[in-house]
């Protein structure tokens, strides 16, 4: 999960990155057997690929992504170098989120299963080793989901639940620990989002619920955690699908009302964040097909189909508004949640000025014909 940072500081890191990696490089050039040149190039280069991710330069965060994994192996040859093996693993797990991004879910599984296979032998080796614990649960929900993704559903749902256990238990062991929560948060999110795939609409609010009590307790300890703000918005957000889905509206609206008190104030302003505009953005969209059921429904008056129609051409625009604020949309929203689909938002809207127009014609027609 990418902690909550505008664009405009996103690009301030950008350029700090380029300044360190340069002197990397002068380092290399002035000593090319210079190993700490090298892995500050390898870090660095990550972390570029990373903030280009959250700005929604995919096609130049692969070149960095993919320039860190080609150092990393570099200096990963000796099987007794902890230190760079585990630096390629998480290398290749944020190049894994950014395949994904892409939706290239094969490549994204053939990346997390490289890294996982390392950090199992961690685990094998020292099974007390609580960091290479936490790896490996991360590991088993990022192989989890991609394999319900890529069609090997069941397999993969186990993951995710083991991954989830896994992540209580260390959360349970150091509670103040705020990374295993933060991570317990995000995996306990992604399980509710698969099981919602599979139809298992009660199921995935089990796991939602799960991320939210998570990521409040997050929040309570730190007011300021921007990233726990995020991932209850975009939790709420998913929580609201999903009511919406089991045909409970009222539920649904709450849901989705209290996503948009958290994620709108960080989508506003001249430089913001890309995650709450995500939210923002999906958030609309459910709000807009709530409204669409409405009007739908059978026995409602002319009236109240109108005012639904109303309603839901509001939300489908701006829910259109805020994707037009989206630099080169993904698959994925910055903070790992499903990203909806713009040209369905844009469609929506379409339809729903289109039912209005009729809707409009046909009273008038009604009108000419009582006079």
């Amino acid at each position: 999960m990418t902690n909550a940072t505008s664009r405009a500081e996103m690009a301030a890191s950008l350029d700090a990155y380029r300044k360190c990696l340069a002197v990397s490089e002068a380092m290399t050039r002035i000593d090319a057997t210079n190993a700490g040149a090298d892995r500050l190039g390898a870090s660095i280069a990550a972390k570029m690929g990373a903030a280009l991710m959250g700005i929604g330069d995919r096609s130049e965060a692969m070149k960095y992504f993919q320039r860190a994994v080609d150092s990393w192996s570099r200096m990963a040859t000796d099987p007794t170098n902890i230190h760079e093996q585990r630096a390629l693993a998480v290398t290749r797990g944020m190049l894994a989120q950014l395949l994904e991004s892409n939706g290239d879910f094969a490549g994204a599984l053939e990346s997390d299963r490289t890294g996982m296979r390392f950090d199992q032998k961690i685990v094998d080796v020292d099974p007390k080793n609580a960091q290479a614990q936490s790896d490996l649960a991360i590991d088993y929900g990022n192989v989890g989901e991609l394999l319900v993704r890529t069609g090997r559903r069941s397999e993969g749902l186990e993951m995710l639940q083991r991954a989830v256990a896994m992540l209580e238990s260390l959360a349970a062991t150091s509670p103040s620990n705020a990374g295993y929560l933060g991570y317990l948060g995000t995996a306990a999110a992604t399980a509710g989002e698969r099981f919602a795939d599979s139809g298992k609409y009660e199921r995935a609010l089990v796991f939602y619920r799960k991320a939210l009590a998570t990521f409040q307790q997050l929040t309570t300890g730190d007011p300021d955690n921007g990233d726990a703000r995020l991932g209850m918005a975009g939790t709420y957000t998913k929580m609201g699908t999903a009511f919406a889905k089991l045909r409970e509206p009222s539920q649904a609206l709450d849901s989705y009302t209290k996503a948009l008190a958290l994620c709108e104030p960080l989508a506003s302003g001249k430089s913001p964040n890309q995650s709450a505009l995500y939210t923002v953005a999906d958030t609309y969209f459910g709000l807009g097909d709530l409204s669409a059921a409405v009007a739908s429904s059978s026995n409602q008056s002319a009236t109240t189909v109108r005012d639904a129609w109303m309603r839901a051409r509001e939300m489908y625009s701006k829910s259109v508004q805020a994707w037009r604020t989206i630099q080169n949309p993904a698959k994925l929203t910055p903070n790992g949640f499903d990203a909806g689909d713009p040209n369905l938002a844009s469609g929506k809207l379409a339809r729903s000025e289109a039912v209005l127009a009729k809707l409009t014609q046909s009273a008038q027609s009604r009108n000419v014909m009582d006079k």
